[in-house]
């Protein structure tokens, strides 16, 4: 007996190490997030032994499962607004399992509607607004590249309402420059915005620029939500497939989404609405639309957390325009630029 007790315990360790399964969520990106009511959920396991099935669970019911031979799902459920102990689990053909443990908040998907309340402050024809700011340094715009550039308000043509702005750069690859409009404090509390307007690029905007960028800043009690939207044209200098990049707030980078969008057509004006929220300490980049064609931001590049920040309270627009690794111009004519806060 003394000799066969370790030889039982080898062999029971070595099934039990054989069939441990490991479970990997990754969306949503943290254990404890703010989604949607539909949330996306990707988790992969790995086993020795073949995965045979899958279930989520939310607040202890089974809201989903699957059986047969998959490492991988991909799976998108639904969740009441407010707080869920959600729990992805895999099993193995032996029975073995893990499971991954969620905290998750649903907000009430708000997709539904662009439409902004009777109640929703207005910054209208901000396009003509006195004393926009400018900006070109690493620091500021994220490039130090030589440029020159300007505004122009007042234009006639082209213009829908009689006026409209010119904005402007010429410059070196990878040069960029910001122009911002600050309007003021008084409604920095305000956690919804639409953000509205007319655009009519140069046609020097499809070879030279790399993104056009369009952002909403809100300033609240030492905190910045900067919702900063762009069209990427083109990455590393050539023409990219053009896409739609939100901002990270946290870690101070771009967020490339799965969002195809044309280039906008220099020879008439587009319009775009922009669309999002805060929520808590966190942005939620709800849509953009596109001359009547609504692009959802699906929640895997929507939501990013943000920083404290020694900024005055107050709300902002921004422009940005950038150009790529060839240089040269970028122009635009903007119109009817409005924020509605709520």
């Amino acid at each position: 007996m003394k000799r066969f007790i370790p030889v039982v315990c080898f062999v029971l360790c070595s099934v039990l190490g054989s069939a441990a399964v490991n479970v990997t969520v990754t969306a949503p990106s943290a254990p404890t997030a703010t989604v949607s009511t539909a949330v996306r959920v990707v988790a992969s396991a790995t086993s020795r032994r073949t995965i045979t099935g899958w279930a989520i669970y939310s607040d202890g019911k089974r809201v989903w499962s699957t059986k047969g031979p998959t490492s991988k799902i991909d799976r998108t459920i639904n969740l009441a607004a407010g707080t869920h102990k959600v729990v992805v689990r895999a099993w193995d053909s032996r029975g073995a399992y893990d499971s991954a443990y969620l905290k998750l908040t649903a907000i009430a998907n708000t997709r539904s509607s662009l439409t902004p309340p009777s109640t929703a402050v207005l910054y209208n024809n901000i396009d003509q607004m006195n004393s926009w700011g400018d900006c070109r340094s690493l620091d500021c715009s994220g490039s130090d590249a030589w440029a020159k550039y300007w505004i122009a308000q007042s234009q006639t043509a082209p213009s829908l309402d009689g006026a409209s702005t010119k904005f402007y750069m010429s410059g070196n690859s990878w040069a960029d420059v910001l122009w911002w409009k600050k309007l003021g404090g008084t409604h920095s509390a305000k956690t919804r915005f639409l953000l509205e307007f007319h655009v009519k690029p140069g046609a020097d905007t499809l070879n030279h620029t790399q993104a056009l960028e369009y952002d909403v800043v809100l300033v609240q009690n030492g905190r910045k939500w900067d919702f900063s939207h762009q069209f990427h044209y083109t990455s590393s200098g050539f023409p990219g497939y053009p896409h739609w990049d939100t901002w990270d707030g946290q870690s101070l980078q771009w967020v490339h989404t799965d969002i195809s969008v044309p280039k906008l057509d220099p020879n008439k004006w587009s319009h775009v609405a922009i669309y999002g929220e805060r929520v808590g300490n966190r942005t939620h980049n709800i849509s953009v639309t596109v001359n009547g064609t609504n692009y959802p931001v699906p929640d895997r590049f929507a939501w990013h957390d943000t920083r404290t920040t020694s900024w005055q309270n107050h709300v902002g627009v921004q422009v940005q325009m950038d150009l790529n690794g060839t240089g040269g111009t970028s122009s635009q004519h903007l119109d009817k630029l409005k924020l509605y806060l709520w």
